[in-house]
């Protein structure tokens, strides 16, 4: 096996190793970086639901999740003073234009309690979240192309190279 064979077959597992660490950790950061957007988002749509609860008693119990994405149910005050703001990743029944009916779709969730008039509520706001199996799906294909250009790279310099190496240090 020729020199440039052997060192583009260590370039190749090299970088296939170094593609596949990046892609797992780059996964990892992305979807964490969502979750925290997205928990922002949450905490802002906690306060203005609180405060817009509090000039409107309308919507102080709200038992089911609609257009708005939130729910106010009433609460003993044991169990308020119990809760601490909750961030968890569930799924709930939603429906797009392209579904026929309701289908389970993932959301992130923040559980929270407030007071109000001396009586206290929990509120289940939720914002919707991409599905992870269609992100690792998308990403999959990405490192996978990504890869693909690499090793094209990698043969077209390295040839490249082998045939500059050869017209001026060989003749």
């Amino acid at each position: 096996m020729k020199l440039q064979n052997q060192s583009i077959k260590y370039f190749l597992i090299s970088f296939l190793i170094i593609v596949t660490a990046w892609s797992i950790i780059f996964y990892f950061n992305m979807l964490n970086e969502i979750k925290s957007s997205i928990d922002e988002g949450l905490e802002n749509h906690k306060r203005l639901i609180i405060q817009n609860t509090k000039k409107d008693t309308s919507e102080v119990t709200k038992k089911h999740f609609d257009e708005s994405l939130f729910t106010i149910h009433k609460i003993k005050k044991e169990e308020a003073f119990s809760v601490k703001d909750q961030y968890i990743d569930t799924e709930i029944y939603m429906q797009d234009a392209d579904d026929k009916k309701p289908e389970l779709e993932p959301v992130r969730m923040l559980i929270t309690a407030f007071e109000m008039d001396g009586h206290y509520y929990q509120l289940k706001v939720a914002n919707p979240m991409v599905e992870e199996d269609d992100l690792i799906n998308e990403l999959l294909w990405d490192v996978i192309w990504l890869y693909i250009l690499l090793i094209g790279g990698i043969i077209v310099v390295n040839n490249f190279v082998q045939k500059l190496t050869k017209k001026f240090f060989l003749n």
